[in-house]
């Protein structure tokens, strides 16, 4: 993906702060690719130097990266606004899942869901709240109640199939539990983010713990997914895409 800033012909983005604020839009116009460090760099100390307004139009295509535009967005120039907008979502997109998960420790992230009636106070709230977190992060999806369902969703939005062996920081995992069916909701299934390994070499994950309360915790696999409720070899792992 190629981006530049305020050619005549990028677009109109007086819309993107409206849309981005829509939950569950699926009609996305506005996609992002990921900022190489040393471009934003570049653009954070331009910013120190100048203030956010202080740099010209004849620096900021030589600064930023590329930005490509898909969609309804065809006319007029972007706004230093509207620049800002996307570098925060872009620092969100590319936060770091470990850092981004620990903030958030020990909160009812369910809480802030349109579902959190739905959760059984926090119970079964892990599709809620891991879906208040991606959105957090700056992933664009459609949220759902049920963890058979953000799964899905996320699958529909771009999400990859991956393994476990592969499994990365930033991944999400679903499970079933044995002999339930997950699309029925009630705790039969489970979803959770991959945020590293531990000395030994064990998955930690970030999920909604509803056996502490319904708060957000980093725990082992093994804990988040028991094995002795779930088939650990029928584990599905997914990644976000690219840009």
């Amino acid at each position: 993906m190629v981006i530049s800033y305020a050619r005549p012909d990028m677009g109109d983005f007086s819309n993107a702060r409206k849309q981005d604020s829509v939950e569950n839009s699926s009609n996305d116009n506005l996609s992002y690719a990921v900022f190489k460090p040393n471009d934003l760099q570049k653009f954070n100390d331009l910013q120190k130097l100048n203030g956010p307004q202080g740099q010209n139009q004849a620096d900021k295509p030589s600064i930023l990266p590329s930005l490509e535009i898909a969609g309804a967005f065809n006319k007029g120039t972007m706004s230093d606004a509207d620049a800002e907008l996307i570098l925060a979502n872009m620092r969100k997109k590319t936060a770091d899942p470990l850092a981004a998960a620990q903030a958030h420790e020990g909160d009812k992230l369910w809480r802030r869901s349109p579902y959190k009636n739905l959760t059984g106070d926090g119970e079964y709230g892990c599709a809620a709240s891991l879906g208040v977190m991606l959105k957090d992060m700056g992933h664009r999806f459609q949220t759902s109640p049920l963890a058979a369902g953000l799964y899905n969703n996320l699958r529909d939005s771009g999400w990859s199939r991956s393994s476990m062996n592969m499994a990365k920081p930033g991944d999400v995992i679903f499970g079933e539990k044995l002999g339930r069916d997950a699309s029925k909701g009630g705790g039969a299934g489970h979803i959770a983010m991959v945020v590293g390994r531990d000395a030994s070499g064990n998955l930690m994950v970030a999920d909604n713990n509803g056996a502490e309360g319904g708060v957000w915790s980093i725990r082992p696999l093994t804990e988040s997914f028991k094995p002795d409720r779930y088939d650990m070899g029928a584990l599905k792992v997914i990644r976000p895409p690219r840009g």
